[in-house]
């Protein structure tokens, strides 16, 4: 049986937030699951959408190529 765990990391991407990664804060780690990437995780200090660096990535490349995904919360970024 393999009871080895994957984790992942979570981001808090709000600049007034003193758990975001703009204040060097270290991030959350999260098991991989299906049902974790699936969910949306919130920062437990300003209740704002965490993400990681594969949504970062995704987005990054879907707005190189003028592309917007519908309900991504990460372009709201009116905090």
């Amino acid at each position: 049986m393999n009871d080895t765990y994957t984790f992942y990391n979570l981001y808090c991407v709000n600049m007034h937030c003193n758990q975001s990664i703009y204040h060097r804060t270290d991030p959350t780690q999260i098991l991989f699951s299906e049902d974790n990437l699936l969910s949306i995780h919130y920062c437990e200090r300003c209740n704002q959408p965490m993400t990681s660096a594969m949504e970062m990535e995704i987005e990054y490349i879907t707005a190189e190529a003028g592309i917007r995904l519908p309900g991504n919360p990460f372009y709201d970024t009116n905090y």
